[in-house]
């Protein structure tokens, strides 16, 4: 996971030591036993011990812990420790592989067979873990050594990959130790490469932090001093002025005064306090740091690669354009990184953020790995290159998620306004709302109103209000103007009152009706041209109320039946009309009533009063009788009319 860590690493084991943990300062640590035997790296083997016993260690329980030893080649060893509980030694492996679970593993499989019956098994045990081949990251280490044949099995962890829960102990150790803002605030005082101190009163714990929090740059890696456990002979490196990361035991750290030691970010792991004298995390883009926040406090977050991925999407958002900024020379064809072209591309709020990034060594170094591997031709798809995939494929999944949030919180912006306007406002918008109802109101009723007097004419008698009162006419029906005097030219009725009403419902095929077998006419003295047609100007007919036969069938009757029916009617000096509008329906035709005709002898006069002509319609026929001062029915020379109109 970076340049540091030994590419292709030839051997699984590099050695096994058991050191002794020494009596004070005449008797320091010493190697009590190694393997294998040509093993000679003295500047390595010199340093073992002090890292195995970093101070004085007294334990009730197994504690296992890791630390670094730096090369000239700036390579990393890492030495993986196990100390039994009140044991005067501790056993030790050396690595170039940070697989913390496999070798942990390895050396209490070793501490078992050592306090066995037969104690020489561990050098079995360990001369085929030797000569075993190096593993593929994330398969299983399956060796089988004598006399017994025993089988030894373990996982491998992947290291090119981003670590994960609960397989990763650093990882899980960090998490237990300090919360999610510490955690930020530790990974931004890494990206402005600052001098860190961690300190803990437990081996594993510090040794783990320190680990898990290098972890956490990736694809990047630490490339100042980087010491996970710090032993008492190297205190004076925490004055150096160059930026570190240093795990100190606390029993050490009583020793050191942080006033001398100058501007540092010290954490202590035991309280998860954390002192700076910096505001690095308000110094990364708001954006990038509260999207970090709401990864690592999302429900449910810990498990699996979740918090390294968090912290990688964080880095994507500041440098995963890099590649938009890499350009060919022209004259060796080599690939190389255009400073300004990244600057430039990057977003106003976070141009300043990436200059200084430009600055930085653990930048740097990330650029030049990923420049040699392009210009080898070998491809670049790890982790990191597969997050920037995904988020260079999200704008538009962004915009189309921004729309859905705007609809779904728009509502309760709404909601929210809704609720929070004043109470006078909201009053006076239901009394507008009430007055323009009632305005609607009396506005439909005065239009109604004015329309009832258009329809009627100026001068009416009582009869025909009477008359009007009954109408009912549709609202597309046409109006009738007033009628008009009859003008008779038959000289034998001019003395003769007609009375009728008319109803029209529907056309009828035929102009006369037959009745009793006898065809009925209508005299030329009263011709249909006399009458208004229901079509025209001003009528308002009213298909359903009127019954012209009936009405006049009942008329003839109450008339015939009054007193004094031998009295000779009366004609009056000159004919009567009245006008009076009517509606049109469908005619029902009723015989007259002879025994009526011939009770009217004995009658009293009748009293001319005002009549009704109704007019003539091709739908409807109006049969009319005319009564002579004898009261008889009169043949079409006695006053007999028949009237039928088309």
């Amino acid at each position: 996971m970076g340049s540091r860590i030994k590419p292709n690493p030839s051997l699984l084991l590099e050695c096994w030591c058991e050191v002794g943990a020494g009596h004070g300062p005449d008797q320091p640590p010493w190697i009590m036993h190694k393997f294998p035997n040509t093993f000679d790296n003295q500047q390595t083997l010199s340093s073992i011990p002090q890292f195995v016993f970093p101070c004085r260690v007294q334990t009730t329980v197994v504690q296992m812990f890791s630390f670094v030893l730096t090369a000239l080649d700036s390579t990393f060893t890492f030495g993986f420790c196990r100390h039994s509980p009140n044991s005067e030694s501790a056993m030790v492996v050396l690595s170039h592989l940070p697989w913390d679970s496999t070798f942990y593993k390895i050396l209490n499989q070793c501490s078992e067979l050592q306090s066995s019956d037969s104690p020489s098994d561990i050098w079995s045990f360990l001369k085929v873990l030797y000569q075993t081949p190096v593993p593929e990251p994330g398969s299983e280490l399956t060796v089988s050594y004598s006399p017994t044949n025993r089988i030894f099995v373990t996982k491998c962890p992947n290291h090119l990959s981003l670590p994960s829960l609960p397989d990763n102990r650093n990882l899980m150790e960090y998490l237990s130790a300090v919360d999610t803002d510490t955690m930020m605030l530790i990974f931004a005082s890494m990206l402005f490469e600052r001098r860190i101190i961690v300190s803990s009163r437990h081996l594993h714990r510090l040794s783990a932090c320190v680990q898990a929090a290098n972890a956490l740059l990736y694809p990047m890696t630490w490339q100042h001093i980087y010491i996970p456990i710090m032993p008492e002979p190297l205190l004076d490196y925490l004055l150096a002025p160059m930026p570190y990361l240093i795990g100190v035991p606390d029993i050490l750290m009583k020793k050191v005064r942080l006033d001398e030691v100058g501007e540092v970010v010290y954490l202590n792991a035991d309280t998860n306090v954390v002192e700076t004298p910096f505001n690095d995390l308000a110094e990364l883009p708001s954006e990038v740091s509260s999207s970090l926040k709401r990864r690592l406090n999302r429900p449910g977050q810990g498990m699996g690669d979740s918090v390294p991925r968090a912290f990688l999407r964080a880095l994507v958002m500041l440098i995963g354009n890099y590649r938009e900024a890499l350009q060919l020379k022209e004259d060796d064809r080599k690939v190389f990184f255009n400073e300004e072209k990244f600057i430039a591309s990057r977003p106003h709020h976070i141009k300043l953020f990436v200059e200084k990034m430009l600055e930085l060594q653990i930048f740097r170094q990330f650029l030049e790995e990923r420049l040699d591997l392009v210009n080898r031709g070998e491809a670049t798809s790890d982790e990191f290159e597969m997050e920037v995939s995904v988020y260079s494929d999200k704008p538009r999944k962004n915009f189309q998620q921004l729309l859905l949030n705007v609809r779904r919180e728009g509502g309760d912006i709404v909601r929210h306004i809704r609720d929070k306007t004043n109470p006078a406002v909201k009053l006076a918008v239901k009394s507008v709302s009430k007055s323009g109802k009632q305005v609607k109101e009396k506005g439909q009723e005065k239009y109604k109103e004015i329309r009832g007097k258009m329809k009627l004419p100026s001068t009416r008698s009582p009869e025909h209000s009477t008359w009007e009162s009954d109408q009912r006419s549709a609202p597309s029906s046409p109006i009738s103007p007033p009628k008009k005097q009859l003008n008779s030219n038959n000289n034998n009725n001019r003395g003769a009152t007609v009375t009728a009403k008319a109803t029209y419902k529907r056309p009828v095929s035929t102009p006369h009706r037959q009745r009793g077998g006898a065809r009925e006419s209508v005299p030329a003295s009263i011709s249909s041209s006399s009458f208004q047609s229901p079509d025209s100007p001003g009528h308002t007919p009213a298909p359903h109320t009127i019954d012209l036969v009936g009405e006049l069938e009942q008329e003839l009757i109450t008339r015939l039946s009054e007193p004094h029916s031998n009295s000779i009617i009366s004609p009056p000096s000159r004919p009567m009309t009245s006008y009076t509008p009517f509606s049109s329906t469908q005619p029902q035709v009723a015989a007259g009533n002879a025994k009526g005709a011939q009770s009217s002898s004995s009658r009293g006069p009748i009293i001319p009063r005002p009549t009704v002509l109704p007019p003539p319609v091709p739908s409807a026929r109006a049969n009319t009788t005319l009564v002579t001062s004898r009261g008889q029915e009169s043949s079409p020379s006695k006053q007999t009319l028949t009237t039928a109109n088309k």
